[in-house]
């Protein structure tokens, strides 16, 4: 029996990514579009409908970096939906603009419901728990461009590394922080 095609409908976001043809794009917008509208919300405000569409343009300009082994589809988008958002608030604060994202986080944490909120604080815990068993440099360098919003070259002004250090220590870090939440796994 010859195998049917399979429409983007029955394809798996992975067989998506890798489609070449504009029903794969829309298709993976309609399954996680209103999750990535929510996220760009939560941060962007006003500026969500943009932030959401810069953060699909971009994840289907780069769907071959997407790797399925290394997590969903669905939390690629949200990170990159929050990249996005994170650089609009960048590009307010250099202009002078006066953001509110820091009240837009607090008020989409708000909104989670208590399993939810708890399964976050969890992994926050195992979290700062790999970070304190990762070298110094490195551990100083992630906390420097994940919660101190720094970019690498903020990073090197800061530490007063050079910048492909930073880059290295970003990179070894992630590395080795990945390794600690397996090993805790």
């Amino acid at each position: 029996m010859p195998s049917t095609p399979r429409t983007p409908a029955v394809l798996c976001d992975a067989e998506l990514m890798r489609a070449e043809d504009q029903g794969a794009f829309a298709e993976v917008v309609r399954r996680h579009g209103p999750l990535v509208r929510r996220v760009a919300r939560s941060l962007a405000g006003d500026e969500a409908e943009d932030v959401a569409q810069q953060a699909f343009l971009s994840a289907w300009l780069a769907r071959g970096r997407f790797d399925a082994t290394r997590g969903s589809l669905q939390a690629w988008l949200c990170t990159i939906a929050r990249n996005r958002a994170l650089d609009l608030h960048r590009t307010q604060a250099r202009h002078g603009s006066t953001g509110t994202l820091a009240a837009a986080e607090h008020l989409a944490c708000a909104r989670e419901t208590p399993d939810v909120v708890a399964s976050r604080r969890d992994e926050a815990s195992e979290l700062r728990g790999a970070l304190l068993r990762i070298a110094p440099e490195q551990r100083t360098a992630l906390a420097l461009a994940y919660y101190g919003d720094l970019s690498q070259t903020e990073i090197q002004a800061r530490t007063d590394a050079p910048l492909g250090t930073v880059k290295g220590r970003l990179r070894l870090g992630l590395n080795a922080l990945r390794n600690e939440l397996a090993a805790a796994a």
